[in-house]
């Protein structure tokens, strides 16, 4: 019997894992996320408001323990009124990925 590695997800490298086997090791866009909220400066409620999401869901994300969705990336990224594909980028989210979620809900007129 053969062992199958998983394909690639993405090209960051986020290095080694800093966590103990068996504990939860968060996402680094969380980190990321902090400091650009503090450098553009709104809060938690704020970003909130903005994405008309939970301020729970803000702060897991914030937090690392809720990874990156391209959807969620993508409303953050207008909450902070930055670039979608940068923040998509940092989020270390393939472009296929954005780009579905990017499409999400819109309306086809094909058959």
């Amino acid at each position: 019997m053969s062992m199958a590695w998983p394909e690639q997800t993405t090209d960051l490298d986020t290095g080694s894992a800093l966590a103990e086997a068996g504990t939860h090791e968060p996402h680094p866009f969380g980190a990321v996320l902090s400091k650009l909220m503090d450098n553009r400066g709104p809060s938690v409620m704020d970003v909130a408001m903005r994405t008309y999401r939970a301020m729970s869901t803000i702060h897991a994300v914030q937090r690392g323990g809720r990874n990156p969705h391209p959807v969620l990336v993508r409303e953050i990224a207008r909450a902070l009124d930055l670039p979608e594909a940068d923040l998509t980028a940092i989020a270390g989210l393939h472009d296929e990925a954005f780009d579905v979620a990017k499409n999400a809900g819109k309306r086809s007129d094909g058959p």
